[in-house]
């Protein structure tokens, strides 16, 4: 380092040093090539010309051999939690399936009991010339209508009455059957036709029934055209009941099925229409037993008509909410469906909570995916720092450390200094070294000055 400082004292650059270099500095031009190769300790800046070379505290290579083997030992986990994620939307969306249709499973058999009781009716009705209250009641209360079609308000059978005096005539038809002056046609006023209820059973909780025509409605009067028509079961849109004329008013439907009274067999136009199967129910009684059915955190909702905002019956809703308050993720597992029955598509949808999905995608496959990416970032930091310590090793135990300085050289170097500054002194004595025996030589300079060092 002495000889360094002396090139810089002198002012000469580079190739001047190469060209200059005094007999008595060759030990020390040596010596200072030997340690050219030493890496400055990191965090110390090396001046100009110190004939060092500087190099990163760490290897640019090691590091990123590191990070892609991170990368890839990643790839396995990554992939593994993507898919673990499809599979638990798959399983979240067939289980939302599932139970959509069960639901539809429920209403289906649901209705099938409505159309079995209907048509049930319609055969006792087409083999009695004159039905009396007292048979319809009898036979009614066989079917154990509780049993067989919960739900079902009641079963009702309506005449049809047209023609001159027919205002007085259903009125009659009416009183007779009932046995009691006390009924009347309801609403009143005068139609080309009437369709009065002339029976009705269960009696407690359709009192009101009892003499309404079903013509004032005009809903009631369509289906029951079409009934007529085509001789199925036909459905009302969602109207209000008769029997909840005095309570709260809600989504209500009737089923109609026509009676005819038999013709010739050959001639099946000559058939005389009857009368209809009146069969009414509410859809909350219907739908609430099959609601409860649903696994918890799902809600369901029964619409009038596709894409309809009018919701005919809703479950599983906290106070104050509704469907139309359903997030983006709620929506995006929901399942609609629809079930044919009587002539029109009952609409539906099965909407999940977002506390059920959340407990839905909780599974165990996020804690692996996560154990293995950390893995894999382990792995990549103990693959560099064993490319790191390999790169040491490889260049040399001394080539990290900054060499330590070796004061005796420092010495004979400055003495050196001296014998060069004085040479050319005649008469001058050199002063003795300060350790140096008597009948020492004097330290050699040159060199091979590093092979004499004491």
């Amino acid at each position: 380092m002495a000889c360094v400082g002396i090139y810089r004292n002198i002012g000469l650059d580079r190739k001047s040093r190469m060209d200059w270099i005094p007999p008595c500095l060759e030990g020390c031009i040596s010596d200072i090539s030997r340690r050219s190769r030493c890496q400055p300790v990191p965090g110390k800046a090396r001046a100009r010309g110190d004939f060092l070379e500087v190099r990163p505290a760490f290897s640019v290579k090691a590091l990123a051999v590191a990070v892609l083997a991170t990368l890839v030992a990643a790839v396995l986990p990554s992939v593994y939690w993507i898919s673990r994620n499809q599979l638990a939307d798959q399983d979240l969306r067939s289980g939302i399936a599932m139970q959509s249709s069960n639901i539809k499973y429920l209403l289906q058999n649901q209705f099938n009991g409505f159309e079995l009781i209907a048509r049930s009716v319609k055969g006792f009705i087409d083999g009695s010339e004159n039905v009396t209250a007292q048979e319809f009641h009898v036979f009614i209360d066989s079917l154990n209508l509780q049993m067989i079609s919960p739900g079902l308000q009641g079963v009702g059978y309506v005449r049809w009455v047209t023609g001159e005096d027919a205002p007085a005539r259903a009125l009659e038809l009416v009183r007779s059957k009932q046995g009691s002056s006390a009924y009347s046609i309801r609403p009143a006023g005068e139609r080309p036709s009437y369709a009065p209820i002339i029976f009705m059973e269960p009696v407690k909780g359709n009192e009101h029934a009892i003499g309404f025509d079903i013509f004032s409605v005009p809903e009631a009067r369509l289906s029951a055209e079409l009934a007529r028509e085509t001789g199925d079961l036909i459905s009302t849109e969602s109207i209000p009941l008769v029997q909840d004329a005095t309570q709260r008013k809600l989504p209500g439907f009737v089923l109609y099925l026509a009676a005819f009274i038999p013709g010739p067999a050959q001639v099946a136009e000559l058939q005389e229409l009857r009368g209809w199967v009146d069969l009414p129910f509410r859809l909350d009684d219907v739908l609430a037993p099959i609601a409860k059915t649903l696994e918890p955190g799902l809600q369901l909702v029964f619409f009038e008509r596709q894409n309809s905002k009018n919701v005919l019956f809703s479950h599983g809703f906290p106070p104050g909410a509704s469907a139309a308050n359903a997030s983006a993720e709620e929506l995006e597992f929901s399942r609609t469906d629809y079930l044919a029955f009587a002539g029109r598509r009952w609409y539906f949808q099965v909407i999940p909570t977002e506390a059920y999905l959340e407990n839905k995608h909780k599974s165990t496959h996020h804690w692996i995916a996560s154990i293995g990416i950390l893995l894999s970032a382990s792995l990549g930091l103990i693959l560099f720092l064993l490319l790191t310590s390999r790169d040491r090793a490889r260049a040399g135990p001394g080539d990290d450390l900054e060499p330590a300085p070796d004061h005796g050289r420092a010495q004979r170097h400055a003495r050196c200094d001296s014998r060069s500054a004085v040479r050319d002194g005649p008469g001058r004595a050199l002063p003795r070294h300060p350790h140096q025996q008597p009948g020492q030589p004097e330290p050699a300079c040159g060199p091979g000055a590093a092979q004499h060092r004491p």
